[in-house]
């Protein structure tokens, strides 16, 4: 993988391309490859299973390193450029803590694309913060057309302060978090601070290949991380992908949950709303494409478990509209009632009276 430019004695601030070679597997046996300067590392025969050019490890050694400081002459690594390569590592066994492996790990600015990883205990590891000793920095990080699979924890994993405004297009990952339990963990795992942007991904498979355990396809966490998926998919045998509240979900089929902003398809009509104070507190709101038929605009409360709805509806038989309440006592259609305040001679909270609407008689 030597190339003349980029020799210790040329200028380590300026950028240079290492061309591997076609039909060529490249064994990483004592260590990393460590970036410390802008590079471009290039392969041959395109992404996927049956990319020509090979990075293998031995167990317990990483493929990739992206520093953003090494030594006070270099550069760093930002606005590295690695493509057309598979980057293999050993099968993995179990999740080893003190000495875990990624396929790549970036502390720098970098763009992956075409690319197929696979056999680490994450496949991308982007974690960085200009507050730690020394000061690392990820933003705008770009992924573009990778394939990450059977790694033993998450496929790719984002985390830290300065990891943010990064984006992942046509990112597949799958059949990851093989070697996951107490672990939390997901194919697609974004825990940056301010969030990221990734469309047209795809998730598969995230379970324990040991005890069947599944986790979600996606995993948007922190409420200062405004991070978007756009078109993204997830496949039915895992769990429901976890949106946090400010990321958003704009098309596809995620089966997502949490107080993030979803909006799919013929379900553009609905909204979540949370109460502030009382994030427990959640109002499902319709208008249109609600359950019951005729029903225009409907109301759902989640208090830990989603209650009865409230349904204003068109009957087009007789002109009318309709309130349709669910749940209440015997022939209660609605009920209003009033407690009083502190007032003298009252009982805090003391019920005071009630106004009801009762069903007299059904008529026709």
């Amino acid at each position: 993988m030597d190339d003349p430019e980029c020799s210790p004695e040329s200028n380590k601030r300026q950028g240079c391309k290492v061309q591997l070679g076609c039909n060529t597997t490249y064994e990483l046996r004592s260590g990393p490859i460590d970036v410390c300067r802008q590079m471009v590392f290039e392969g041959c025969g395109g992404a996927g299973w049956g990319a020509s050019t090979i990075i293998k490890t031995v167990a317990g050694i990483d493929a990739f390193r992206l520093h953003t400081n090494c030594l006070s002459s270099d550069g760093g690594a930002a606005w590295t450029v690695i493509r057309d390569l598979a980057i293999l590592g050993t099968s993995i066994n179990k999740i080893d803590q003190e000495h875990p492996t990624y396929g790549l790990h970036a502390e720098a600015r970098f763009k992956a694309e075409n690319l197929w990883i696979s056999g680490f205990t994450q496949g991308i590891r982007i974690s960085a913060d200009v507050n730690r000793t020394p000061a690392t920095n990820a933003n705008n990080f770009a992924i573009d057309y990778v394939r990450i699979d059977a790694n033993a924890h998450a496929g790719l994993y984002v985390d830290g302060g300065d990891t943010n405004a990064g984006y992942g297009i046509g990112v597949d990952s799958s059949s990851n978090c093989q070697r996951a339990e107490g672990h939390q963990c997901a194919n697609i795992y974004d825990s940056s601070f301010l969030g990221n942007t990734w469309v047209a991904a795809h998730t598969a498979t995230a379970k324990n290949g040991e005890t069947g355990k599944a986790f979600p396809g996606y995993i948007f966490e922190g409420l200062s991380a405004r991070s978007m998926c756009v078109n993204c998919y997830a496949e039915m045998d895992q769990e429901p992908s976890q949106v946090d509240q400010n990321s958003m979900v704009i098309g596809g089929l995620l089966m997502s949950e949490g107080a993030g902003y979803i909006q799919q398809g013929p379900l553009v009509n609905r909204l979540a709303a949370i109460n502030d104070s009382d994030p427990n507190n959640k109002v499902k709101i319709c208008l249109g494409n609600c359950g019951s038929p005729g029903a225009f605009y409907e109301l759902q409360a989640y208090a830990g478990v989603p209650v009865w709805p409230l349904r204003a509806k068109y009957d087009s038989a007789t002109h009318s509209y309709l309130y349709d309440i669910a749940n209440l006592d015997a022939a209660v259609s609605l009920r209003i009632k009033a407690l009083s305040d502190d007032s003298p001679g009252w009982a805090p909270s003391t019920p005071i009276g009630s106004v009801k609407l009762k069903v007299i008689s059904k008529g026709e």
